[in-house]
């Protein structure tokens, strides 16, 4: 999650919107990526509605990557620490022609966990990434530009090392784990006219994860849960505004989009919970006196949960600024 003034949320619609060349993340779950070839960032702080819609009352943070018409050649980076780290990544940005760039990288960084299980005796919390990205630029005239690009992203690890306040190692006997598959697409078109520009951008996310976890994270078997999430989103921008140094100065847009999100998390109740709830049908038997016995007839219970969050949107705006007012600059 990202936290701006201390506004942000850990899980569920984010108060914070994430930008990566003007693509929109939807999901927090996508938050977490490799930054590769970075630019330039932009932190908006504050509410920012009026200009980015949904979800920005704490701010809009912008992540801009190299361009291959700007930039051409290779980085390269490999690193290594203690508890088993390494990480690789490498990038090659060229053109193809004098307006035609292209850019190619790829990542791979892993290491060894550093909370150990007192129960299963192995780390916790190891993790493994990888990934890659392809980005096309064209300059088809001096006054229009195309941009296409395509991110991927796997991460493969543990999950959080949760103990008792007095243990000194966390101690649980179910699998944990954490998948997702990450996908992020987007197509951006300029266009500079006489006293204006033009900007359009379409984005498309896939997001895809698995989450194993030992909910009373104990050598117990009380209950354990299994929640996978699957994810596309859509959206579409289009602004308009002016390109001068004048005194008045405005922007018009619209932005739609649509988001699907389905949800599997089902609980499982396991043996040692299911002993704890047959003691009162025992009790309850017992004291009435009753030749019969109510048990339960397996000693794992599955709650099922499924839940599908479909959203759309679609908004209008306009921001008009006045640089000079009652002849004061900047008033």
């Amino acid at each position: 999650p990202i936290y701006i003034r201390g506004i942000g949320t850990r899980m569920g619609a984010q108060t914070v919107g994430l930008y990566v060349d003007n693509v929109p993340s939807f999901n927090p779950s996508a938050f977490d990526f490799e930054f590769q070839d970075i630019q330039r960032i932009e932190v908006l702080r504050g509410a920012q509605g009026t200009l980015y819609g949904r979800n920005a009352i704490g701010g809009i943070v912008n992540v801009y990557t190299l361009s291959p018409l700007t930039f051409q050649g290779m980085n390269l980076t490999v690193g290594g620490g203690n508890y088993g780290q390494f990480n690789a990544k490498g990038s090659v940005y060229g053109k193809l022609a004098d307006h035609f760039g292209i850019s190619v990288g790829a990542y791979y960084k892993r290491d060894d966990g550093y909370f150990m299980n007192s129960y299963t005796g192995k780390k916790v919390d190891a993790s493994e990434n990888a990934g890659g990205k392809v980005k096309l630029e064209w300059e088809v005239t001096p006054s229009f530009k195309a941009l296409l690009f395509g991110n991927y992203d796997y991460v493969s690890g543990g999950t959080f090392p949760y103990m008792h306040v007095d243990s000194t190692a966390a101690s649980f006997n179910d699998p944990s784990s954490y998948d997702r598959h990450l996908f992020t697409n987007g197509l951006s078109l300029d266009y500079t006219g006489n006293g204006y520009s033009i900007h359009s951008t379409t984005g498309f996310q896939y997001l895809k994860d698995d989450m194993r976890m030992d909910q009373d994270y104990s050598p117990k078997s009380v209950f354990s849960l299994n929640q996978k999430q699957t994810q596309y989103s859509v959206s579409q921008e289009v602004t308009v505004k002016s390109d001068n140094e004048g005194n008045y100065r405005w922007v018009v847009g619209a932005f739609g989009f649509y988001d699907h999100r389905k949800i599997d998390s089902p609980v499982a109740l396991k043996e040692d919970m299911v002993a704890v709830m047959q003691r009162p049908l025992d009790m309850l038997m017992n004291g009435l006196g009753a030749p019969l016995r109510l048990v339960y007839d397996s000693d794992r219970i599955d709650l099922p949960g499924v839940y599908t969050k479909p959203a759309r949107g679609a908004a209008l705006f306009h921001q008009s600024t006045l640089n000079t007012l009652f002849g004061v600059d900047g008033l």
